[in-house]
């Protein structure tokens, strides 16, 4: 199996020998990311996105494995080395006093990390919650939000599995009507998606599940539109925002939503395992908790907390995350994942039989992308670029969308898409 970054990865992100007990690995220090930044403060977003050099410096942040060419950052993204170390230091913490820590220590600590994440979001701390992700916020939401009797529930094919099942089990156990709708996103433009919708809602509708950047194919849908024009009906939006936090520039505020669930192993490069809940301070009463807790008053955010013993340094790791995440800045991110996932794009787009699924446009998408090659299925297409060419994507097939999800991230280097650029030209042309 071809690897041409083999080399440099054990070179730059190689295991420290020595007696540890747990591994600390290798890391650009964040003065040496200031520096950088600083070398380059002349340039724009937009132009330091195109700055080699500058990117090259910032993977050594990561230790990536050298069995394959990983460009399937979009189930998990990997953590820089400082977010790993801090994550191995706190977790040598907690099991050195394990009760202490967890009895004593954590809540202060806690509430801490609630602070810099809440200002990060643009939210008060006391409205938002860290879970463990995506799924078990947008659950608490779906299964736990008053809702008048026989109202119905709203979704689209192509919003996450999961959070459909959750409206279906609701429906299936209260006098709720869960309703789905089959619009094919990626084929319709902003107006069109906002006319659907509004079209769609019925005197009954009260809830509406909105993706703010589709998982399979890396669509952004003007939320913020959808929202006013929901509520201007009447109905209370869920917004799932598992792929956009942190991924595209945006306070929570900006959306005007009231609900929101994310995770922060996705773009924040937080543990996995780590998730955020956001509910607006005078709805929080409005919505009861998946597992009981007399703790807290019915308006007090961390009702939602309660699950028991829970893994205290993955959420301390959180503000490692952020400190990461912020010493580049989230215009910076954005600009650098755009111009990777176009950068490819634009290679392979008007290939015979290969389509794209996702919208390019500014604003639109950002680092996902999915591709189909017509005539051949999607798994097996997946089977053959990491068999052939040493790369590991995800075929989707599944929400409304046949095709091949393609993830870059903050390590991936222009030769790393001249791979997939070279392997799609050498099955098109078959």
């Amino acid at each position: 199996m071809k690897n041409n970054r083999r080399k440099f990865i054990k070179n730059a992100g190689s295991l420290l020998a020595g007696p540890m007990l747990l591994p600390v690995f290798e890391t650009l220090p964040a003065n040496d990311v200031t520096k950088l930044l600083d070398r380059n403060k002349h340039l724009s977003a937009a132009a330091l996105a195109k700055n080699e050099d500058f990117w090259y410096q910032i993977s050594k942040s990561y230790t990536l494995t050298s069995e394959y060419l990983n460009l399937e950052n979009g189930y998990y993204s990997l953590m820089s080395n400082e977010v790993l170390n801090a994550q191995i230091k706190h977790l040598k913490q907690v099991n050195e006093s394990p009760s202490w820590h967890m009895r004593k220590v954590q809540h202060g600590q806690r509430r801490r990390v609630k602070r810099e994440l809440a200002a990060f979001a643009g939210v008060a701390p006391e409205e938002i919650a860290i879970l463990r992700n995506t799924t078990e916020a947008l659950n608490i939401l779906i299964l736990g939000l008053e809702l008048p009797e026989g109202s119905e529930m709203l979704y689209n094919v192509q919003d996450y599995f999961s959070m459909k099942e959750a409206i279906q089990i609701r429906a299936q156990h209260s006098s709720q009507k869960a309703r789905q709708l089959e619009l094919p996103l990626h084929k319709m433009s902003n107006a069109e998606i906002i006319r659907a919708y509004e079209e769609a809602i019925t005197p009954d509708t009260k809830l509406l599940l909105l993706t703010h950047l589709i998982n399979v194919t890396g669509q952004i849908l003007p939320v913020r539109e959808l929202c006013e024009m929901a509520e201007s009906r009447g109905v209370e939006v869920i917004v799932d925002a598992a792929h956009s936090f942190a991924h595209i520039p945006f306070k929570i505020a900006d959306l005007k939503c009231r609900y929101l669930g994310s995770s922060l192993h996705k773009w924040l490069g937080a543990p996995l395992g780590t998730g955020m809940l956001y509910i607006q301070k005078d709805q929080i009463q409005r919505v009861r908790p998946l597992i009981g807790c007399t703790a807290y008053k019915e308006t007090d955010i961390r009702k939602f907390e309660y699950f028991g013993t829970h893994p205290a340094h993955s959420d301390l790791s959180i503000s490692t995350a952020l400190q990461f995440h912020q010493s580049l800045g989230s215009e910076r991110i954005a600009a650098r994942l755009h111009y990777l996932k176009n950068y490819w794009i634009e290679k392979v787009k008007d290939l015979p039989g290969l389509s794209v699924q996702t919208p390019t446009e500014e604003g639109r998408s950002c680092a996902i992308a999915n591709v189909v090659v017509k005539g051949m299925p999607v798994r097996e297409l997946e089977k053959k670029i990491l068999a052939d060419y040493g790369i590991h994507v995800m075929a989707i097939d599944y929400q409304g969308v046949n095709g091949l999800r393609i993830t870059p991230h903050l390590y991936t280097l222009l030769p790393d898409l001249d791979r997939v650029v070279q392997a799609f030209r050498d099955i098109c042309a078959k």
